[in-house]
């Protein structure tokens, strides 16, 4: 069956395939956090004055390696890890969560967004959300506290720490109030930064997620302690190599998402478009004939050709090679030996031989000669044993012509 594309159609059309196979490995292997997630709040793709974005890519600029999580945390996160929970927004089962981890940071909401029409990445105003929010937070995590706002600015300075990572500035801070934290940063009206533990899991929270938001960052106090803040626990082992930033407490769920949504979002949409393509060049190679169909060629061609090459086929199949040049040599001996220079000679070969002696050619014994050692060497090599029979069936064609005809 002949091909519907010419070689370029078909050349480039395979290298673009290939092309667009390996790209969609490289996005899957190399980078699983490719697609951008629409966002303006408080998380870590955000790049918005309330968002975290800045704080993640500074971890991965010292070394840390991130994992976004947007689904079902395994039973139990490895011991190196660090769980971080950063002004969750969504209800979900946070204490389940966070008691997966061995080591956790809790950051409580303080702000809430209204976005930026113009640019959706963006917010146009803030506002601190309700108490209620970053209280019911505590509650969930086990904890009988309230949080407490005080006006004014903080700086570094000012604060009670007993943490080497320091201390950050904040303006009008959010503390817990009470003492159902340790205080590793504090001040007299509240903790900022406090440690509770929950059965095999440290908790670590934050009162005001100021420090580590996209705006907080520009004082350089609070770039080191947002940093400092990612080997929190590390006195109870190693610091931690990988920082898990839960997003499905922000409602970046990936297990409730549209499957139909999903195909036309990057990169999945480059898998569809593929698979679209393929499925438009099986049609078109399908498609070969427009109109009434054309006649079908006969299964078995006429005429001589297709009688010797139809013999050919079987005697290749059946390896005859040796037995044909040799049946062969015996029609060109018996034509020979009816020349009328054969007078007196006995029997159609010596016939042969004789008219030979007189015209001063090969003797046709040599012939016989060269068929026996063939047949009895008989080559593995079915495409040397065929070259072999050719050049001795020319030699034999030669002979007879030159015999009967004489030389030209």
């Amino acid at each position: 069956m002949t091909s519907p594309f010419r070689r370029r159609t078909l050349v480039t059309f395979t290298v673009l395939t290939g092309l667009s196979f390996a790209g969609g490995l490289a996005l899957m292997v190399l980078d699983e956090e490719v697609a951008e997630v629409p966002t303006a709040g408080a998380d870590s793709y955000s790049f918005s004055a309330l968002g975290h974005r800045g704080w993640v890519e500074l971890l991965e600029a010292s070394g840390y390696s991130v994992v976004r999580s947007r689904g079902p945390l395994p039973d139990r996160l490895p011991e190196e890890a660090l769980l971080v929970v950063a002004a969750p927004t969504h209800e979900g089962d946070l204490g389940e969560r966070v008691r997966q981890a061995r080591r956790a940071l809790v950051v409580l909401p303080k702000w809430r967004g209204e976005v930026w029409e113009e640019d959706r990445r963006w917010v146009s105003r803030v506002e601190p959300v309700d108490e209620a929010k970053p209280n019911r937070v505590l509650a969930e995590l086990g904890l009988d506290a309230r949080v407490q706002r005080v006006p004014g600015r903080r700086e570094a300075e000012a604060w009670i720490s007993a943490w080497p990572g320091g201390a950050p500035l904040v303006v009008d801070p959010q503390l817990v109030a009470g003492d159902a934290l340790e205080p590793l940063v504090a001040a007299p009206e509240g903790v900022l930064l406090g440690r509770v533990r929950r059965g095999s899991t440290t908790v670590f929270v934050l009162a005001d997620p100021d420090p580590l938001s996209n705006h907080g960052l520009e004082d350089p106090g609070n770039a080191r302690f947002s940093l400092a803040l990612a080997a929190v626990g590390s006195e109870l082992g190693q610091r931690p190599d990988v920082v898990v930033v839960d997003e499905l407490l922000h409602g970046h769920a990936d297990a409730h998402r549209s499957v139909f949504r999903t195909l036309f979002e990057f990169p999945v949409v480059l898998a569809l478009a593929q698979a679209l393509l393929a499925a438009g060049a099986l049609v078109w190679a399908g498609a070969v004939r427009f109109g009434s169909p054309l006649d079908l060629a006969p299964a078995v061609g006429a005429g001589r050709r297709t009688l010797v090459e139809s013999t050919v086929d079987l005697l290749e199949l059946g390896d005859h090679e040796v037995h044909s040049v040799r049946r062969y040599l015996d029609l060109a001996v018996e034509e020979v030996s009816r020349s009328p220079l054969a007078r007196g000679a006995e029997g159609e070969f010596e016939a042969a031989r004789e008219v030979s002696r007189q015209r001063g050619t090969r003797d046709p014994a040599t012939f016989r000669a060269s068929l026996g050692a063939l047949a009895a060497e008989r080559p593995r090599d079915r495409t040397a044993l065929r070259r072999r029979c050719l050049a001795l069936s020319r030699e034999i064609h030669l002979w007879r012509e030159e015999t009967l005809h004489g030389t030209r």
